[in-house]
C-alpha cells in the first residue's frame, strides 16, 4: 500500500524534530604512526658471472730435437721449482760436447803457437832482420787463430748448453694438468708443435668475469669481492684485482679479474663462480618497506596533511629486505604513514598520527 505524500513528509519532519539526521556519520579516524626518510650510506651490490683459470699454465715442450727417453711424471703429480720433467735421450750430446772440448783444446794451442810466432817476429823486425810482409803474415795467423778460439769456445758452450737442455725441468711449482708423449716419440723441435707435459699453478687460482660497462664508475681495483664457486660450500672474500681498459663493443660489458687462495686445490679451473661486488657506499634517501604500496613501477606512500591521509607517487630502488632508496616523491626528513590500519587508507581518509620509536611523528 502506498503512503500519502503528506504522511512521508510528516515521518521526515517528525524524525528531524527528534535531533536525527539524514546524512552519514563521519569516518573513525585511522591510527597510524610516521615513518621518516632519512639518510644513510647505501651499497647498492654488482652481480657477475665467471669462470676459475690456473693462476699459470704452461705446455712444457723439448727444448732440442731428438727421442724422448724418460718422461719423470704423470697427471695429477705435484711438482715443485727445477724438478726434471722429461728428459731427451743425451748421447749425441755428450758425445758432441766431447768434439766441441776437443776443438777448443785445438784452437787454444793454434794460438798458443801463433802467439809465439808474434812474439818472436815482433823481436827479429826490431832487428831489421823481418820483412813487412813476414810480419804481416805471422799478424794474421795470429788472429785466425785468435777468432778460432773465441769460435771453438763459443761452440763448447753451447754444446753444455744443449746437453743440460736435454733435460727440462720445472719452471714454477705446480700440478701436472697433462702428458701427451710416451717415452721413444721423436721430436723436431723446429717442425713441432706437441707439448711433452702441461702443468698449471693451482695453489692460486683467477676468476675472470663480465660486467656490465655502465658499472664502471662504481668500481675500484680494490673493491671487496664475495665469489660463490661451484662445489665450494662456503662463499670466499677476495678483492678486485684487475679491471681491463677494453670494453667489448658487442656486449657492452667489461672484463675483471681476481684472485683466490687455493692452499688445499678444493677449486678446479673451469668451474663456474658467481660474484658479488660490493663497491663503495654513497649517500641516499631511505625508507622502511612497511610504508610502501602498490605494485612495482606504480609504488606509492601515504602521507601526512591536516590530519588527512594523502597519496603520493614514489620511485624507489631495492637497498636491502627491510629498507628502500627513494628516488622521486619524498626527500630526507619527510614522513610517510605506516602501521596495520594502513591497507584501509585511502586518500582523503582522517588519520591520527602517533610516535614511531624514533619520537617522530
Amino acid at each position: 500500500m502506498k503512503l500519502p505524500i503528506a504522511m512521508i513528509a510528516a515521518v521526515l519532519l517528525a524524525a528531524c524534530g527528534n535531533g536525527q539526521s539524514a546524512t552519514a556519520p563521519e569516518a573513525e579516524p585511522l591510527h597510524l604512526t610516521a615513518i621518516p626518510v632519512r639518510e644513510q650510506d647505501v651499497v647498492n651490490p654488482i652481480l657477475a658471472t665467471g669462470e676459475i683459470h690456473a693462476d699459470k699454465i704452461t705446455e712444457i715442450k723439448p727444448r732440442v730435437d731428438g727421442t724422448i727417453d724418460a718422461v719423470f711424471v704423470d697427471v695429477g703429480d705435484h711438482v715443485t721449482l727445477g724438478q726434471p720433467l722429461f728428459r731427451t735421450r743425451q748421447a749425441d750430446y755428450r758425445n758432441r760436447l766431447a768434439e766441441h772440448e776437443q776443438a777448443l783444446a785445438l784452437a787454444q794451442a793454434e794460438l798458443k803457437q801463433a802467439s809465439g810466432d808474434l812474439e818472436r817476429a815482433v823481436s827479429l823486425r826490431g832487428k831489421g832482420v823481418v820483412s813487412q810482409g813476414r810480419m804481416d803474415e805471422v799478424q794474421a795467423r795470429f788472429d785466425t787463430a785468435r777468432a778460432r778460439l773465441g769460435m771453438a769456445d763459443a761452440s763448447l758452450a753451447q754444446a753444455r748448453q744443449n746437453l743440460a737442455d736435454a733435460t727440462v725441468t720445472a719452471p714454477y711449482d705446480g700440478i701436472v694438468t697433462g702428458r701427451y708423449v710416451d717415452e721413444g716419440t721423436m721430436i723436431q723441435v723446429a717442425t713441432s708443435n706437441t707439448p711433452v707435459v702441461e702443468i698449471a699453478k693451482l695453489d692460486t687460482v683467477e676468476v675472470i668475469a663480465q660486467v656490465a660497462a655502465a658499472h664502471l664508475p662504481r668500481l675500484r681495483p680494490d673493491t671487496r669481492v664475495t665469489v660463490a664457486v661451484e662445489g665450494v660450500p662456503a662463499p670466499i672474500d677476495a678483492m678486485l684485482g684487475v679491471i681491463n681498459d677494453k670494453v667489448d663493443a658487442s656486449t657492452r660489458s667489461v672484463e675483471i679479474r681476481l684472485h683466490l687462495p687455493n692452499p688445499d686445490l678444493a677449486i678446479k679451473p673451469g668451474l663456474f663462480a658467481k660474484l658479488t661486488l660490493h663497491p663503495a657506499p654513497r649517500r641516499a634517501a631511505v625508507i622502511e618497506r612497511t610504508a610502501l604500496l602498490g605494485p612495482a613501477g606504480d609504488t606509492y606512500v601515504y602521507v601526512e596533511q591536516d590530519n588527512v591521509a594523502s597519496r603520493r607517487a614514489v620511485q624507489v630502488r631495492d637497498v636491502d629486505a627491510a629498507l628502500v632508496e627513494v628516488l622521486s616523491g619524498l626527500m630526507p626528513g619527510d614522513s610517510a604513514l605506516a602501521g596495520p590500519a594502513l591497507a584501509q587508507v585511502k586518500d582523503g581518509s582522517p588519520v591520527i598520527v602517533g610516535k614511531t620509536a624514533d619520537g617522530s611523528r
